[in-house]
């Protein structure tokens, strides 16, 4: 068993007032100083929730939204997915609790619905960018 973050997206934007990238949504964040801040407070606050219950802890990259045509279409480039786990490595670094970094996939079109959901085929296709460089930044040889 373990503790997971919960809810970033709505408590960076109600609590810190954040906004996020058209296309990259949270990803972006770690890019700016008060983004840095509000997501180190946020992965500091469950790491201490995570010591008090005796549970490791599990922080996910938030790359919800950095496929390979959403980053392409944004200011950002492959280095996102990197910047990301490396803030990440950071933050697991700053506390002593167990803690562990996930990267976390999207899925294409309407996730409440299924709305432009994608087959099996389709759906290795669009996610085998982003596997391959998480898989590079969080599996290194």
């Amino acid at each position: 068993m373990c503790l997971m973050e919960g809810a970033l997206g709505e408590r960076l934007k109600r609590e810190y007032h954040l906004t996020f990238d058209e296309h990259v949504d949270m990803a972006g964040l770690v890019y700016s100083e008060k983004g840095r801040a509000a997501l180190g407070s946020l992965w500091h606050e469950y790491a201490r929730i995570a010591a008090r219950y005796a549970l490791p802890f599990l922080a996910t990259t938030p790359t919800r939204r950095t496929d390979r045509k959403r980053v392409e279409a944004s200011v950002f480039d492959a280095a996102l997915i990197k910047d990301n786990v490396d803030f990440l490595r950071k933050i697991q670094g700053e506390t002593s609790q167990e803690m562990y970094i996930g990267g976390l996939l999207g899925c294409h079109g309407d996730a409440y619905t299924g709305a432009d959901a994608l087959d099996t085929e389709d759906a290795k296709t669009f996610h085998s960018w982003e596997v391959g460089l998480l898989h590079d930044q969080l599996c290194p040889p």
